[in-house]
């Protein structure tokens, strides 16, 4: 039987308890994202049988953290339950117990993991005002005495070298003169 399970957000949560309807499942569970009790997918795996199917919207939704996620995919092995994960139309069959499938799943699911870290950090460091990403090498005074440099007749080595550029550097700000 397939029983589904997502945490949702007040705009989302209609879209994905439909889309767990619509493949087929015919109880599904939620938590909220905001909150940290997992009393939905405890609900959802207390229910679940051997040979059922939980079905996910994406990994991230089994926890917060690839340990989480691996110790969540530990209770449904004990239950022999196979798992389908939505985002990457994958069945892990862990009633079966696959472990290239589920190895697999775990190493994307830590990379997606880190990359979503990353841009919520940043989205909060702009909402605070805060410059993210790399710091702008070429300032006013930096252009002003490269063009200086320049005029004397100075190499492109020994201007990168006086103001600490690279060479691509010089170039890309040559390009962006013309």
């Amino acid at each position: 039987m397939l029983k589904g399970y997502g945490i949702v957000t007040k705009g989302q949560s209609q879209n994905i308890i439909q889309q767990l309807y619509e493949i087929g499942c015919r109880q599904v569970f939620t938590d909220e994202r905001t909150n940290n009790a997992r009393t939905g997918f405890e609900q959802a795996l207390s229910s679940l049988q051997p040979n059922d199917i939980l079905v996910v919207p994406k990994l991230n939704h089994l926890g917060k953290s690839v340990n989480s996620v691996i110790k969540n995919i530990g209770l449904l092995l004990e239950k022999k339950v196979n798992l389908h994960i939505l985002d990457k139309n994958m069945l892990v069959p862990l009633a079966k117990s696959s472990e290239v499938g589920l190895i697999h799943s775990l190493v994307n699911f830590q990379d997606e993991t880190s990359q979503a870290q990353a841009q919520a950090r940043q989205k909060t460091l702009q909402k605070r005002g805060k410059k993210v990403g790399r710091p702008t090498k070429l300032t006013k005074d930096t252009t002003d005495y490269i063009d200086f440099l320049a005029n004397k007749g100075y190499k492109i080595e020994e201007i990168c070298q006086r103001t600490n550029i690279c060479p691509s550097t010089y170039h890309n700000y040559q390009r962006a003169l013309s």
